[in-house]
């Protein structure tokens, strides 16, 4: 009767069906731990380092019989894993790619490499606004309250009932407190604006809304008016900072004319927004 590990090699090696190799970083003669990639990739490592370096692998009491032991990692991440847990200079992380960063993240937290696990948090970080919604998940997952505070503004272009599908149970209720208070301060923003009203002009004797033309002149038609409400509507679920700016950026003031100052608007809308606490303090 098979073991575990046995099983696991067998499924590996049948899913992979990719020869087999040893890492030519982790190779050494004298190492007493055999790892097995997800990709049929042999690590060697050395128990003493493993105990000092990490919480989660097998202790050094614990004894494999020589057994290898497979991993659901593959081997690019094991790579640069058990670089953090030998006394060297480590991987900085700065140049990886994010496909690569984020599963070395979730090895690292799941086999608690110290060193790795806090640079690769910073590195995280870095890749916002991109990848907002795995980082937000990844925060989530491992309690990182600033990561989530510093992702949640950039989700807030996506609709409800979509992100809490994505979203742990326990983050339920502060993801909709938080929308709700940011879209109160959104909303009052754009609520304290006056009526846009839009320009006309005179073309060979016939009033045209056409910025390219001569004889300008402002109409308080209120079929002209372009109301803050309006605005408000023509938002949609969208609630990020990006995309109240766009709401504004695309109305052409040539057109919409002359009453609307974005730099006076942008200003009012960073008083607002800065009242809305930040995502942690609804956890």
């Amino acid at each position: 009767m098979s073991t575990p590990q046995e099983s696991l090699l067998r499924e590996i090696t049948s899913k992979t069906k990719q020869p087999r190799r040893t890492s030519e970083r982790f190779c050494a003669g004298d190492a007493d731990v055999t790892f097995v990639s997800s990709d049929n990739v042999v690590f060697r490592a050395h128990r003493k380092n493993l105990d000092v370096a990490a919480a989660a692998f097998p202790p050094s009491e614990f004894d494999t019989h020589g057994e290898e032991v497979p991993l659901t990692e593959d081997s690019a991440t094991l790579e640069l894993l058990f670089q953090y847990i030998y006394p060297q200079r480590h991987p900085d992380l700065e140049s990886t790619p994010f496909d690569t960063l984020a599963p070395l993240a979730e090895a690292a937290e799941k086999y608690e490499v110290f060193a790795a696990m806090n640079i690769c948090k910073i590195r995280m970080k870095n890749f916002l606004p991109n990848h907002a919604i795995d980082i937000f998940n990844y925060a989530s997952k491992h309690g990182y309250a600033d990561i989530l505070a510093l992702a949640a503004p950039f989700l807030l272009d996506i609709p409800l009932e979509e992100i809490l599908e994505t979203l742990s149970v326990h983050l339920y209720k502060p993801w909709v407190c938080y929308r709700q208070a940011w879209s109160r301060a959104a909303r009052k923003a754009i609520m304290s604006l006056s009526p846009l009203y839009r320009v006309e002009v005179t073309y060979q004797g016939k009033r045209k809304t056409c910025p390219k033309c001569d004889g300008v002149y402002q109409t308080t038609d209120p079929s002209n008016q372009l109301p803050p409400a309006q605005l408000w509507v023509d938002l949609g679920e969208k609630r990020s900072r990006a995309a109240l700016e766009e709401l504004f950026t695309n109305i052409d003031t040539r057109v919409w004319g002359l009453t609307f100052d974005k730099k006076s608007f942008s200003s009012k809308l960073d008083g607002e927004l800065s009242t809305v606490p930040s995502f942690d303090t609804f956890l």
